[in-house]
């Protein structure tokens, strides 16, 4: 598991970017902007027919320091975000009109995660640390999309 885990975030890692960005099947496409250690996410509403962006009031939404990395669950109903300044997890509820509310406390990674990955089924959340040179494997509660250790 471990290896499978390190070989997954070595590919993210080559095709990884600072500006993470992450999109639903619902129309709704997220992007991370860290903006100098703050960090925010703007969400957007995507036409289907010609592919035009309309940024959502409300957005951007804070996220925490130094917003890094965003990934979205398969049910479309949460997204996580890395925190490398703050060295934790932000889970926000995605709405059915694609606005984001962030469901706190937020949740204790390593040291600077930098980069998110999740397995297809949506149980597990994988953390790429930078700071601290390590994976944070973390389960998610299928209903509330809590982590746990």
């Amino acid at each position: 598991m471990l290896k499978k885990a390190a070989a997954l975030f070595l590919v993210c890692a080559s095709m990884a970017m600072w500006v993470g960005c992450s999109s639903t099947s619902n129309s709704y496409v997220y992007a991370a902007i860290p903006a100098g250690g703050g960090g925010e996410i703007v969400a957007y509403r995507e036409d289907p027919n010609s592919g035009v962006l309309t940024q959502l009031a409300g957005s951007p939404i804070v996220a925490g320091p130094a917003v890094a990395s965003i990934v979205i669950h398969p049910s479309n109903k949460f997204l996580y975000a890395a925190n490398s300044g703050e060295g934790d997890i932000s889970l926000f509820a995605i709405s059915s009109v694609g606005g984001l509310n962030e469901v706190t406390p937020r949740t204790p990674a390593g040291t600077a995660p930098t980069l998110l990955a999740m397995d297809s089924a949506g149980s597990f959340l994988y953390v790429g640390n930078a700071g601290s040179n390590n994976i944070s494997v973390f389960s998610i509660a299928a209903g509330t999309g809590v982590l746990k250790i």
